[in-house]
């Protein structure tokens, strides 16, 4: 339980203030960011500068968003290694360059408002799951490399598919949408039980890759 409060504000090019939540006795296993209303962007690297602010590390495990906040930063809560789910309200649009890259997270659903993400955005992080909004046309490079993910759709919206994009995690099927015309190099590299799901347009040589994937077209 919360017993103590810390508030502070740091300053940069958009409106960012907090609130910061901890335990005295238990500060090191548990932090609460709370974004004050009226902000519109989490700044970029933003786990680190709360670390630099307090004197120590942060140590989050919980993350409230306000339907103000319009971007996530690059690397905002990169090795938030405590923080195992969040809530992203449908106010923002852009989830940026290794967001959430290594953090503690299991899953994640992006609400339909997101348009744009970053590459990286959940490598390394502890997804198994992910539900992505059909605002994407793009998956970028790396998304979700080095995961545990095991389940996800990728919405019938997506053009395009960055390399690495899935590199080594745990999928065993995965259909591709008819509307995707590029596939990066790859995408599906370690997915040692992987079965692709193609349109039929598509031929098996066309992705590129240093493993024997099974593909249905």
């Amino acid at each position: 339980m919360v017993t103590k409060k810390n508030q502070a504000e740091f300053h940069s090019a958009v409106s960012f203030t907090y609130q910061l939540n901890f335990d005295p006795q238990r500060a090191r296993y548990g932090t609460e960011l709370v974004i004050l209303e009226g902000s519109t962007e989490i700044p970029d690297n933003t786990l680190s500068n709360l670390s630099e602010e307090i004197g120590r590390p942060a140590n989050l495990t919980t993350v409230v968003i306000p339907n103000t906040i319009t971007r996530i930063g690059s690397y905002a809560f990169q090795s938030a290694s405590r923080l195992t789910s969040i809530t992203i309200p449908e106010s923002v649009t852009t989830v940026d360059i290794g967001a959430f890259r290594a953090s503690g997270l299991t899953s994640i659903q992006l609400p339909e408002s997101v348009t744009q993400l970053g590459e990286s955005a959940f490598r390394g992080s502890r997804i198994t799951e992910a539900t992505l909004p059909n605002s994407i046309t793009s998956i970028p490079p790396a998304l979700f490399s080095d995961t545990q993910l095991r389940t996800i759709k990728p919405p019938e919206s997506t053009r395009s598919i960055g390399s690495f994009a899935f590199y080594q995690t745990q999928l065993t099927d995965i259909t591709v949408p008819d509307g995707v015309t590029s596939i990066g190099e790859e995408a599906f590299q370690g997915c040692s039980d992987l079965m692709v799901y193609l349109p039929s347009r598509f031929k098996a040589e066309s992705i590129t890759t240093t493993v024997s994937i099974p593909m249905i077209n």
